[in-house]
């Protein structure tokens, strides 16, 4: 909810002093139903920006994990398929610890990034402020993303999956009740 916060009262200042209009919407995290209700209600309350319904936010996530697995079984390379780059991109930023935005105008400009890098960004305006307002707020937060480099990194790509040599119902040590399954790829740069 800090992190929420933060990003939010520092995005809406540079949407202020770049007099552009912006929306905002939070689709919370795949598979933490209560955690994501407790959260929604505090961006309500707080009026911090939109927040979607439980059923939306759902539906979201299910959305990519469907257009992920389209075109997986189209055979689709992901060196090759820009979709399926930023789908698998916004699944592993689901699987982080991080918050994470993307901004967009449209279809035609878009921008993503982690939490980190995007808030520590938006809290740096005036680093890229005068680029802001030569090329614009999407172009000139884009520059000044690629110039950040991650010397440390931990990203996590957490797929729902069923695959043989690996038992498919496995109960919870806690409470006895069925796990979910899942596929994990990390990449971890300490």
């Amino acid at each position: 909810m800090e992190w929420i916060e933060s990003f939010a009262t520092a995005t809406k200042g540079v949407a202020k002093a770049l007099d552009i209009g912006l929306e905002m919407v939070y689709v919370g995290k795949n598979n933490a139903r209560e955690r994501v209700k407790k959260i929604t209600g505090l961006i309500k309350e707080k009026k911090l920006s939109h927040a979607w319904e439980d059923g939306n936010v759902w539906f979201f996530w299910n959305r990519l994990e469907s257009m992920l697995y389209s075109k997986t079984q189209h055979g689709k390379a992901i060196e090759n398929d820009v979709i399926k780059q930023e789908v698998m991109t916004l699944l592993a930023y689901d699987g982080s610890e991080n918050g994470w935005a993307v901004f967009f105008t449209g279809s035609d400009e878009m921008v993503r990034a982690n939490g980190d890098k995007v808030l520590s960004s938006m809290k740096s305006f005036d680093e890229w402020e005068k680029l802001a307002k030569q090329m614009g707020f999407i172009p000139a937060l884009r520059k000044h993303l690629e110039g950040i480099t991650d010397e440390h990194h931990c990203t996590r790509l957490i797929l729902p999956g069923n695959s043989g040599g690996i038992p498919e119902r496995v109960q919870c040590a806690e409470c006895g009740r069925p796990m979910e399954m899942y596929f994990m790829y990390r990449c971890c740069v300490e």
